[in-house]
């Protein structure tokens, strides 16, 4: 694996990673699926898109005609692989965009609408707390997640105390049947 330490503070570093070592988190908050997933399982999870929550569309038409290097991907190496804790939305594009990741024909993706990406990509590399207290900051309270995505990653990874919200869901089973909840 080819990288590069550009800097280094506060037990951040900035990393080239080519994006193909990246590899998309399946316990993304967003849609979580089993950890022993793959990145095409990642995918095919955004493709489904149920309640829009991945939106790749927009994303492709929103991120415009260039990789923007303002945001950097946050990365955490777990067991010697870099796993993408946000910015999983664009590493999933780049990999649709260098043909590493199968795109269903009938999701009808217009792959040339998509940025071209570098091959490697500066990252954010850090531990997991920083990680986590970092996408919680930029996630959890701007409405990118919905009410029950939020409640349970700060019960599992923020060790918050379980909310009402959790609470009821776990013992009713009500969000399953009534999705419409879960928009509150």
């Amino acid at each position: 694996m080819h990288f590069k330490i550009i800097t280094s503070m506060n037990n951040q570093e900035i990393i080239n990673i080519k994006i193909e070592d990246l590899v998309l988190w399946t316990e993304n908050p967003r849609d979580p699926i089993s950890p022993d997933s793959n990145d095409q399982d990642v995918a095919d999870k955004a493709f489904e898109d149920l309640d829009g929550r991945w939106n790749l569309k927009k994303l492709i038409s929103d991120m415009g005609e260039y990789y923007d290097y303002s945001e950097l991907p946050i990365v955490v190496y777990d067991k010697g692989k870099p796993v993408v804790y946000d910015g999983n939305r664009r590493i999933l594009l780049g990999k649709i965009k260098k043909g590493l990741i199968a795109v269903p024909s009938e999701y009808d993706l217009d792959i040339a609408k998509i940025s071209e990406f570098p091959d490697e990509l500066p990252c954010n590399v850090c531990s997991q707390e920083i990680a986590l207290k970092s996408v919680c900051r930029k996630h959890s309270d701007i409405g990118s997640w919905d009410v029950l995505g939020r409640d349970m990653f700060m019960h599992k990874y923020m060790h918050e105390p379980k909310s009402t919200f959790l609470i009821v869901v776990e013992y009713t089973g009500l969000i399953s049947g009534n999705p419409a909840l879960n928009n509150l």
